[in-house]
């Protein structure tokens, strides 16, 4: 397969796990229960949700190499041998734009490993994120919201629930091709 001089880029940890996901659609059914009535909701296919632990935008063939590398520098000295699991629970919005569920990982891997990775990739000249990180899973992205009250409403409702646990093994670098069905994520492998 030929890729292009430039690919748009994310670093993220899978989600995968059936009990995960069947919550996941549960949650969204929910919100689309809800119809027009809420607003309009871009819900996250399930096959694509993950934790973004750094968006990178479009990247050089070059650069994505070397940020590989580094991806398994971190899986290698901080990710623990065999993996390690986190909880995905409590349901929350970021302020009426994105739906997520929170992450817990009391060991605190996912944040080290998000530090790691800001670090050695602003030592290739790829900025800091400017906000903290806030280690989540999305559900939705809200396009429009019709009826404020009802959405705060809806997230209360389901705001306790418990997703399940994730096994994670490894932190991936994906390649994200948007299509007008929605965007494409490939795992990159060099």
């Amino acid at each position: 397969m030929d890729l292009p001089d430039e690919i748009r880029t994310f670093i993220c940890m899978e989600i995968n796990d059936p009990e995960i996901i069947k919550n996941a659609s549960e949650v969204q059914a929910a919100f689309e229960s809800e119809g027009k009535d809420i607003g309009k909701l871009k819900f996250v296919e399930l096959h694509n949700i993950h934790i973004t632990l750094k968006f990178l935008g479009n990247i050089t063939m070059e650069t994505a190499q070397t940020i590989y590398g580094i991806l398994q520098q971190v899986n290698a000295e901080i990710i623990p041998e065999g993996g390690f699991d986190i909880e995905l629970k409590t349901v929350g919005e970021f302020g009426k734009r994105v739906l997520w569920v929170g992450v817990e990982d009391p060991a605190g891997i996912i944040e080290n490993v998000q530090a790691r990775i800001e670090d050695e990739l602003f030592s290739l000249g790829i900025p800091r994120e400017k906000r903290p990180f806030e280690g989540h899973m999305t559900l939705a992205r809200v396009k429009f919201l019709k009826d404020k009250k009802l959405f705060g409403d809806k997230v209360r409702s389901v705001k306790d629930t418990r997703f399940g646990t994730q096994h994670v093994a490894e932190v991936l670098l994906k390649r994200s091709q948007l299509t007008p069905r929605g965007p494409i994520y490939t795992t990159l492998r060099f």
